[in-house]
This record gives C-alpha cells, sequence and structure tokens, in this order.
C-alpha cells in the first residue's frame, strides 16, 4: 500500500511539472520566437538581395575580365604580326646584301681584258726586266728598237 501511495504521489507530481514546464515554456516561447523570427526574416531577406547584388557584381567582373582578356589577345597577335613582319624585312635585307657583296667580290676577281695598248706596254716591260739578267735578250730589244 505504501508503494502504491508512493506510486502515485510522485506520477501526480511528475505530471504537474510537465504540465507547467508545458505551460510556462509556451506563453514564453511564442512571444519571443517570434519576434526573433521577424527579425531573423527580415534579415533573410536582406541576405538574398545582397546576394544577388553580389551575383550580378561578379557577372559583371567576369564581362569586364573576359573582355580585358580578348584585348590582351588581339595585342599580342598585332605583336606577333609586327614581329614577323620586321624579322622578314631584316633578313632579307641581310640575304640581299649578302647577294651585292658576292656579286660584287666575283666581278672584282674576274680578269678584265687589257686594250692592246696596255698589253703592249705590259709585254714590253717584262722583256725590259728580264733582259737586265739576260744579255741575249737585250741585244735583241737594242735592234728592235725596244
Amino acid at each position: 500500500m505504501i508503494m502504491k501511495k508512493l506510486i502515485i504521489s510522485n506520477s501526480v507530481i511528475i505530471i504537474t511539472m510537465i504540465s507547467f514546464n508545458i505551460a510556462f515554456a509556451q506563453n514564453e516561447f511564442t512571444h519571443k520566437d517570434r519576434e526573433k523570427m521577424k527579425e531573423l526574416g527580415n534579415m533573410m531577406v536582406e541576405l538574398r538581395i545582397t546576394m544577388g547584388e553580389l551575383r550580378v557584381t561578379i557577372e559583371q567582373m567576369e564581362k569586364r575580365i573576359d573582355q580585358r582578356f580578348q584585348q590582351m589577345d588581339k595585342r599580342i597577335d598585332d605583336i606577333q604580326t609586327f614581329m614577323l613582319w620586321g624579322f622578314g624585312i631584316l633578313f632579307g635585307g641581310m640575304a640581299l646584301m649578302i647577294g651585292m657583296f658576292r656579286r660584287e667580290r666575283s666581278i672584282s676577281t674576274k680578269k678584265k681584258p687589257y686594250s692592246a695598248s696596255k698589253r703592249e706596254k705590259l709585254l714590253e716591260t717584262i722583256f725590259k726586266d728580264f733582259a737586265k739578267d739576260q744579255p741575249k735578250l737585250a741585244e735583241i730589244l737594242k735592234t728592235r728598237g725596244l
């Protein structure tokens, strides 16, 4: 019997404690939480707005970056074209100069034919030089009037 009384009294105490907790918690929960939920709702709306603005600015920045890269690609292509033309002209000029030098050299090394009067004078000096060592040749030249 005592056991029954203890069980009943304990269950009554537990039930009353649970009911008081539920009653007080409900009133306190709804009033404070509604205010917090309104604040959180406003903050969520603000966050959504700022996220949308951030997306727009990021898209604009991506477009600007793409434009910059396109401009850089065009500049690099222009520089490459300029350099190719420059090197082409440089190497073409060098080839032309080398060709001109080689031709000038080949023309200058070719033996030019002497005119008849030059040839005669040259032969005369050769014979006179050789006649200095050869007395017979010197006599022949004297008899011929050279």
